[in-house]
């Protein structure tokens, strides 16, 4: 019979075979040793054992070729499938078709809400240029105290216009959201918009404590989550089939739109600022009647965002803690930002899209009129606060342990730390120069991350 024969030269990479006979076997004074033959020239290994390393390796590779040829099948589906809808009457963040105007002391502005639910002009499911990307973030992303086309998202988008990039940029900033809300609306609003990339606009700071309790949302089974990381677009498709969008979007209530003009909004902000009173603790009440009387008269008059002096009453070292590398309630903040931010990054896997995460400079880290402004309000702060690098390195934190690009621009933005015109001297956001800038410093950072790296659109 046939075998393979081991020997000693087998460590210089050489096999052969040889012709063997159990009675030659015999006559050579071979020993059998646990089912195999051994003389002086090395183990010959019966036929049957090689058949089963062969066919062991022969599954091996089909198995390999089988997923190579499935990983093929699910990124093509996901040029082919198209772009989930909604019923218009079912906003994705405010609802649609609304319009509401705003004034204070220091802005006065207008928003339009479109058919899907977003500041901005109206989207089609199908991209109108060769790339699409979606800004998730707070009021600095919506653009509070500004008009639309002021906006740092609608200023970068002619920026890179401009730099030879065909991009549109869909607004899905919401005033008042945090890390967990921007997972949220990752996960319903991504479907629908469809984009190439994902833009996290984190706020210093801000952001990062208010990241809620991702384990609210209905979890996942482990395995699940590997098999929906690996076959996005598979698991998409067979969601649509057993009706789990639908019903996801069946459920939502239908919104009317929202109609106010400046003066009910104005009326709000002034009972808002009358329960804040109200609701004071005697500490919280005497840390209120220490502050600036412009800036008292300014929130009885519903001329100031009422949660600003709310906040300040009750935390007023929330910035200075937030930039204490060594306070023990950073971690568990970094982590929960983290668990948001891999929610974010699942819900763009379903749609082949990449994340990039963006830190959005707080005034009170890179500007001193800001940061003099704020102590007005009632925060404690020092101005070792505009040289502090935590809360950019949290945010940066969060996103390497969900693997996700970090991009800052707080260095270049605090070259301009003594320009009183960045900020809303009391409400604290960017003005319409600030959102200019922002917007002019990100602009060759994103050219480079979205598009200067091989296989990026």
């Amino acid at each position: 019979m046939y075998c393979f024969i081991v020997t000693p030269h087998l460590l210089g990479g050489r096999l052969w075979t040889k012709r063997n006979t159990i009675s030659a076997n015999a006559r050579r004074g071979q020993v059998k040793l646990f089912g195999f033959s051994e003389n002086r020239r090395g183990v010959i290994i019966p036929k049957h054992f090689c058949s089963v390393f062969f066919s062991l390796a022969l599954v091996v590779l089909s198995l390999a070729c089988a997923m190579g040829l499935t990983l093929v099948i699910d990124r093509t589906m996901g040029l082919l499938l198209p772009a989930a809808a909604i019923p218009y009457t079912k906003g994705l963040v405010f609802p649609p078709h609304s319009e509401m105007a705003f004034r204070t002391m220091e802005f006065a502005y207008t928003v339009h809400i479109n058919a899907l639910g977003l500041r901005g002009r109206e989207l089609t499911p199908q991209k109108t240029h060769a790339l699409r990307i979606a800004a998730i973030g707070d009021s600095f992303t919506y653009g509070l105290g500004v008009d639309l086309e002021q906006t740092w998202v609608a200023q970068l988008e002619c920026n890179l216009r401009e730099a030879g990039v065909d991009v549109e940029i869909v607004n899905l900033g919401k005033p008042g959201a945090g890390a967990l809300f921007y997972a949220e609306i990752a996960e319903r609003a991504l479907p629908v918009v469809h984009p190439d990339i994902v833009i996290v606009a984190m706020l210093q700071s801000d952001d990062v404590s208010d990241s809620g309790d991702p384990t609210g949302r209905v979890s996942k089974h482990p395995l699940l989550e590997k098999v929906q990381a690996i076959y996005p677009n598979m698991t998409r498709l067979v969601d649509r089939g057993w009706g789990r969008t639908a019903d996801t979007v069946s459920a939502q209530t239908v919104q009317q739109p929202m109609r106010a003009t400046a003066d009910e909004n104005q009326a709000g902000d002034r009972r808002a600022a009358a329960f804040t009173l109200k609701d004071m603790t005697p500490e919280q009440r005497a840390r209120y009647d220490g502050i600036d009387a412009k800036v008292k008269e300014a929130f009885t008059n519903g001329d100031l965002n009422p949660f600003l002096v709310g906040m300040a009453s009750r935390f007023p070292n929330f910035f200075v803690s937030m930039a204490n590398g060594n306070d023990p309630g950073l971690p568990p903040c970094i982590d929960r930002t983290s668990a948001c931010l891999q929610r974010i990054r699942r819900a763009a896997n379903q749609c082949n899209a990449r994340v990039v995460v963006l830190s959005v400079p707080h005034g009170v880290y890179v500007n001193r009129p800001t940061l003099l402004n704020y102590r007005k309000v009632g925060f404690n702060l020092g101005e070792d606060l505009l040289d502090t690098d935590v809360p950019d390195r949290c945010i940066e934190e969060a996103c390497r342990k969900a693997h996700l690009p970090f991009v800052g621009v707080t260095s270049e933005f605090r070259r301009f730390r003594e320009a009183p015109d960045l900020y809303y001297p009391l409400d604290g956001h960017f003005t319409a120069a600030g959102h200019k800038l922002y917007a002019e410093l990100l602009t060759p950072l994103l050219v480079r991350e979205l598009v200067g790296k091989p296989g990026n659109p």
